[in-house]
């Protein structure tokens, strides 16, 4: 892992233990072969710089990013022992997509959430992203990913972190599974009521590590990403179907998208990929 998130874990858990092997290592961040779609998806679509919010995500030199949507804001739900956050799901989800828009490799993406519920809606908004692993900090054990991101799910009035997030054990694993860039998406005022937490929170608040959204940040993407529910681009510039399957023609997906394709004119940065690849 790099050294930021090695640093994380040693504060934490480790006392300084980890070591990375090499400079290499150590200094190791997230590829994102074609960063420019990301500017084009912005300029295109008129977003005001101060509301580019995934620029962030972007930044190569942030390794390790708190995303704290209080403001947005992002409140969870609860029915029974089923918990789940729709609106962080749906900010994860936003960030997905644009990494693998601007070429990063499904595979090298990991996701995490705490609670069943929660990842029954990754499931179901990322169908289509057959190489994302999306599990539980315990089945990802082993699982090393260029990008893990992690769902905290809890936000409410009451501050209730439940027992899940207060075993720590289980949200040091979910961190250590990172080897280049570790995004944590949650409520940061929630998170500081929890005192297994308090270092945590401590330094990231030290290293400026926390990016705080503002409401309404979660329609800003919302609409423009809604294409890669049916094609896909990966790094390589070729489309790949909702199936999984690569070519090279831009219109192999399952509803044969190209650019006079509704879909394709949400945005005219999905048009220009799919110029590059004719």
């Amino acid at each position: 892992m790099c050294s930021d998130i090695m640093l994380l874990s040693n504060k934490l858990c480790y006392e300084g233990r980890l070591k990375c092997g090499n400079e290499k290592v150590a200094n190791q961040f997230l590829n994102i072969p074609f960063p420019n779609r990301l500017t084009e998806l912005n300029e295109n679509n008129s977003i005001d710089e101060s509301n580019r919010w995934m620029d962030n995500i972007f930044d190569k030199d942030n390794k390790v990013i708190f995303i704290n949507h209080d403001k947005v804001p992002a409140v969870e739900t609860c029915n029974g022992d089923k918990i789940e956050n729709r609106v962080e799901a749906k900010l994860i989800i936003q960030i997905i997509k644009s990494l693998i828009l601007c070429g990063v490799d499904q595979n090298s993406i990991g996701i995490m959430a705490f609670y069943r519920a929660q990842l029954r809606l990754f499931y179901r908004s990322l169908s289509n992203y057959k190489d994302l692993e999306i599990l539980t900090a315990d089945q990802f054990q082993g699982r090393d990913k260029d990008c893990v991101i992690i769902s905290l799910v809890r936000s409410n009035d009451r501050d209730a972190a439940g027992d899940l997030l207060k075993e720590w054990r289980r949200v040091n694993v979910a961190m250590t599974r990172a080897k280049s860039k570790l995004i944590i998406v949650g409520s940061k005022k929630l998170m500081s009521t929890v005192p297994q937490f308090e270092g945590f929170m401590a330094l990231i608040n030290q290293k400026k590590w926390i990016m705080d959204l503002n409401e309404g940040d979660d329609q800003i993407y919302s609409n423009l990403l809604e294409f890669t529910d049916e094609s896909i681009i990966n790094s390589t510039g070729n489309t790949i179907s909702s199936t999984g399957n690569t070519n090279n023609s831009a219109d192999v997906s399952v509803n044969k998208i190209n650019t006079q394709s509704k879909v394709i004119k949400k945005t005219l940065v999905v048009k220009n990929v799919l110029d590059e690849i004719k």
